[in-house]
């Protein structure tokens, strides 16, 4: 993928092909935990994976079933900070009906350095009152909320990116001020400025914050539902995923031209802030087959590598 130089976010050419990582199909959350790992979630299972960047099987598989409470969360979305890593669900009905009660939380680890390698362990108490919050800031019903991005600022604080609704043709994101009260002592969450960015009637797919100061953050856009299932009123602009700069502030968010191979479906992003370094992930699960209906040997997902 190749990314001319904007001023915003320069970067460089991206590598030639996708790297494949073994393991689960479903990447849909993922970051770094230090320069070498990186950890990530799947959509279908509570259990997330530890890579060593460059060899395609994890190095560890973390069970956070009892943590989490469930075998399946549907875990859209992470982000660091400090030693911290915030994990969040999708707050979206599943496809085959039912209730979100299990998908609708905002959980906390922490890094753990060992001889081995860094590894995560629970920390505090996964948080499920959201949702009414949600509700409030986006003036909305609760089933029409899908997330899948999760950014950390420079302050602190966590951005959260909607899928969907989108407000006024534009995705939402909503900055909670206190992740840490929240996911620890369970404390009332506390929302700043809200912001839209206009994605061309695209919601969030991905969000994060590339390490630079001023912050500059890279949004992954597409449609707010799959193909073939998208609404009556949803543009197919023949481009599955766009990427952006943004400056989280009021200024619009700048559309990058990448070319992602055809059938890349990018779900994730993770920063090397140090490396100026960024790897887009794609979820390779196909559609109507689980991913547990895979063999593991062929449960795959493609990694792109760009530099800024």
């Amino acid at each position: 993928m190749k990314i001319p130089s904007l001023g915003i976010l320069p970067v460089a050419d991206a590598q030639a092909e996708p790297m494949d990582y073994i393991g689960i199909c479903e990447a849909s959350a993922a970051v770094a935990l230090d320069d070498r790992h990186f950890v990530v979630a799947s959509d279908e299972t509570n259990t997330f994976r530890i890579y060593r960047r460059g060899l395609a099987k994890p190095v560890q598989a973390l069970k956070f079933k009892s943590f989490l409470g469930n075998g399946k969360s549907d875990i859209e979305a992470a982000a660091r900070i400090g030693d911290k890593v915030y994990w969040i669900s999708s707050f979206s009905r599943p496809g085959d009906g039912g209730n979100a009660r299990d998908r609708s939380i905002l959980a906390a680890s922490r890094i753990v350095q060992t001889p081995d390698g860094p590894t995560l362990e629970p920390l505090g108490t996964p948080f499920e009152g959201l949702r009414a919050y949600f509700k409030k800031e986006l003036h909305r019903p609760g089933t029409d909320i899908n997330i899948e991005g999760l950014a950390a600022t420079p302050q602190g604080y966590l951005l959260i990116g909607f899928r969907a609704p989108l407000i006024d043709k534009m995705a939402p994101v909503l900055r909670l001020m206190n992740p840490a009260a929240v996911t620890e002592r369970g404390e009332e969450p506390r929302f700043g400025e809200p912001h839209r960015l206009d994605l061309d009637e695209r919601g969030i797919r991905s969000i994060d914050w590339t390490g630079l100061v001023p912050p500059v953050y890279l949004v992954l856009a597409g449609l707010q539902t799959d193909k073939g299932e998208r609404d009556k009123g949803e543009r197919d602009k023949g481009e599955k995923f766009s990427l952006y700069s943004w400056g989280g502030d009021d200024q619009p968010p700048v559309k990058l031209p990448p070319q992602f191979p055809r059938d890349f479906t990018a779900e994730a992003l993770v920063f090397y802030p140090e490396k100026g370094l960024a790897q887009i992930l794609s979820d390779d699960g196909k559609k109507g087959v689980k991913e547990s209906d895979i063999p593991k040997k062929k449960r795959r997902f493609r990694s792109i590598d760009v530099s800024y």
